[in-house]
């Protein structure tokens, strides 16, 4: 009885607090500075490692340095990038002088880190620098970051060459594994798998470790593959370290736990590194006999890795509904693209159901398809998806998030329709709603529902989506501004999230996908107590200076508006 008196009390006053804010708006500030915001474009970003192995002369650790340093971060289209530099100062630290050390010191994205044994020479080698590099990056880096390699004596072609990279490859396609095209030697071997190799492999009679060679620098690694990398990859069966051929483990190892459809060649009009090939390179250092058995080592003896599945990630938000089972229940029917697996997180806004629905949540579990439940520490509403989306990326790759809500079941096929159809800076819903002129408010739209039930071919793009039944790109949840909604339309965090979509330039575009909907559950809960609030939001946001809906967008609706059929 306690616990039933504790959750009705909470529920009413909740309920209580928004019909307040709905019928007396006007006892609260007007918050048009809190709500209101300039172009989002830039907002969020994708960070970038690079990280750099100094066993060359200081001046052209220097130049490398400097041509990482000076690379710019954004873009008015696409967003922006974060460049991380780490540096490993090898033979005895004499390449970093005081001068190089200062110009990284400066520097809030610049780190060196020094042999611990920093009077002992020789170099390391190159296979011992990446073990120290990448031990120090796996605990800092996220699984959906990139991280890549320039050598101490290399450098960037221009200073808009990682923000090419990033425009061209890493934001649109998601690559597991990227590389690109330098200048100087070996640059005839810059291209792309062949078609032929691609469907060899595909068909199972090539192994990606007999493709022909054509990994130039610079090469992109996601952050995830850390947690599969060892030390032992880098060093030969005698246990000592490899001295050529030192990118291959991780180029391998990318290709296989990835597959070649997450390989992608980054297509270029000039070269993205000038690579030098000064007197220190290794295959100038180190016997043509040598290299060739580094190389033969792991292609033929090293073990392969079986590709990873690709994990689809539901998000959920549960309070008090009594639904719950047969809301969890609807996902075991489903049939899965070939090579996914399906994982369902509970986002629990009432913390007294958490034993519960944990034990709910293991009893269904099946090796395909899993359920895991977080306990919100309160109710934060359909915000609650969004938090547990950006917890959830610091610890796994998760690049599209599907939401769904609480009253809407799904068929067999509807995770895979609504997965086919995700794609990059886009949240993709089945509901949405558009209006062709400002006079109309929220409720009376004009293309909505009917819509989206008759799954109309259009609109094929929404003015605001619904966050039930989407996907949505999950960079967007680098933009701490999806966040920062005013505490008053704290629970409209629906419209909220569209309008920070479209402000940051992304697309709100239709999807259609079967599922089954309880309508009379639809209508409970905070849906008649947000109505006003949704509708004064709505108001708020077209006196923007960045609006929710411009004015060429009301007049493209009323053109639409004319070619539709009328109403059912």
């Amino acid at each position: 009885m306690p616990r039933k008196r504790f959750s009705l009390v909470k529920r009413t006053s909740f309920l209580l607090f928004v019909l307040f804010l709905a019928i007396f708006p006007g006892c609260l500030p007007k918050v048009k500075e809190q709500l209101c915001t300039s172009p989002l474009v830039g907002s969020h970003n994708m960070r970038i490692w690079v990280l750099m192995h100094a066993w060359d002369e200081p001046q052209l650790l220097r130049k490398a340095m400097a041509s990482v340093v000076q690379q710019k971060t954004k873009d008015s289209d696409n967003g922006r990038i974060h460049v991380e530099l780490v540096v490993f100062v090898d033979r005895c630290g004499a390449q970093a002088d005081a001068k190089t050390r200062f110009s990284c010191k400066i520097s809030s994205s610049c780190t060196l880190l020094d042999r611990a044994d920093v009077h002992k020479c020789p170099s390391l080698g190159s296979a011992a620098a990446k073990v120290a590099l990448l031990s120090h990056l796996k605990s800092r880096i996220k699984p959906n970051e990139y991280f890549t390699f320039l050598d101490g004596d290399d450098t960037y072609a221009s200073v808009d060459s990682l923000l090419n990279i990033y425009r061209s490859t890493l934001l649109p396609k998601r690559p597991y594994f990227a590389w690109g095209a330098h200048s100087g030697k070996f640059a005839e071997q810059c291209r792309d798998i062949s078609d032929i190799e691609r469907t060899e492999n595909l068909e199972g009679r090539l192994d990606v470790r007999q493709l022909s060679w054509s990994f130039c620098h610079p090469r992109f690694f996601r952050g995830d593959l850390l947690e599969h990398i060892a030390e032992t990859d880098f060093k030969r069966d005698d246990g000592e370290w490899l001295q050529k051929a030192t990118d291959r483990p991780l180029i391998y190892m990318a290709m296989e736990l990835g597959g070649l459809s997450n390989s992608v060649y980054i297509e270029r009009d000039a070269p993205h590194v000038k690579y030098s090939f000064t007197s220190r390179n290794g295959l100038k250092r180190f016997s043509n006999e040598e290299a060739k058995q580094d190389k033969l080592l792991l292609i033929n003896r090293r073990p392969h890795h079986q590709q990873s599945n690709t994990k689809i990630h539901v998000f959920c938000a549960v309070h008090e509904r009594k639904n719950t089972e047969t809301f969890l229940d609807s996902f075991l029917s489903s049939r899965l693209p070939d090579y996914t697996e399906l994982h369902v997180h509970i986002a629990n806004n009432a913390p007294f159901r958490q034993f519960e629905l944990e034990a709910m949540s293991l009893a269904k579990s099946v090796p395909s398809i899993t359920f895991d439940v977080t306990d919100m520490g309160g109710n934060h509403g359909g915000m609650a998806r969004f938090i547990l989306v950006a917890r959830l990326m610091k610890k796994v790759l998760l690049d599209f998030a599907i939401f769904i809500d609480d009253d809407q079941y799904v068929n067999d096929n509807t995770i895979a329709e609504l997965w086919s159809q995700r794609r990059t800076m886009a949240m993709v819903s089945w509901y949405g709603k558009c209006w062709s002129s400002a006079q109309q408010n929220y409720w009376k739209e004009t293309f909505g529902m009917r819509h989206a039930r008759l799954a109309l071919d259009f609109p094929d793009h929404w003015h605001y989506a619904g966050t039930g039944m989407s996907i949505v790109d999950t960079l967007i949840f680098s933009d701490s501004r999806v966040f920062e909604v005013p505490k008053r339309y704290y629970f409209v965090e629906d419209l909220w999230l569209s309008y920070v979509l479209r402000a940051s330039g992304w697309y709100l575009k239709r999807a259609f996908v079967n599922f089954t909907w309880d309508e009379n559950l639809n209508l409970s809960g905070q849906y008649n107590v947000l109505m006003d609030l949704k509708e004064q939001m709505f108001e708020d946001l077209q006196r923007c200076n960045v609006p929710l809906i411009t004015s060429d967008e009301y007049k493209s609706m009323q053109k639409l508006q004319q070619l539709s059929p009328s109403s059912p």
